[in-house]
């Protein structure tokens, strides 16, 4: 458990039949589109980029995409060794 325990119930509601995506599924997926199309995130009318600094594997395990301009990343990122 995580010390967020509201966490695991977001991507529960998120994705109530645990449909999203894996990461393998995702690759797979997105080779579906040329190589070179631009990517974006969007939420609630506003469009952000993906970058590394957007991604990373929060408290629950699970990859995270923020289109939140990272507002959350500091509570939800999972603490690495050399932070």
């Amino acid at each position: 458990m995580t010390d967020i325990p509201y966490l695991q119930e977001y991507e529960k509601i998120a994705s109530p039949n645990d449909r999203t995506f894996t990461v393998k599924e995702l690759i797979i997926y997105l080779t579906m589109f040329h190589p070179d199309v631009k990517v974006y995130c969007t939420w609630e009318g506003i469009i952000r980029e993906i970058i590394e600094n957007n991604i990373y594997i929060s408290k629950t395990g699970s990859l995270y995409i923020d289109a939140d301009d990272n507002f959350y990343k500091d509570d939800f990122k999972m603490k690495q060794d050399k932070e």
